[in-house]
């Protein structure tokens, strides 16, 4: 999922920083779950989802930038 284009302005959380504290708040409330079934919960957030299709959009950009 990371691709290390580090196109993320300075103060503003990746798509996989996101996750990992979505992952983080809802550890402690299910503490059943392993670390894939958390991280698949935390994915299907709506919150996740607009960060990942975010960063998706600015490396598309900077990449077409840079190539195109």
């Amino acid at each position: 999922m990371t691709t290390r284009f580090n196109t993320s302005a300075p103060g503003d959380e990746t798509a996989d920083q996101v996750l990992a504290r979505i992952r983080a708040g809802t550890a402690g409330s299910r503490p059943n779950t392993d670390a894939c079934q958390s991280v698949l919960k935390a994915s299907q957030t709506s919150e996740f989802s607009k960060a990942h299709r975010e960063e998706r959009e600015r490396k598309m950009i900077a990449a077409s930038l840079r190539y195109g």
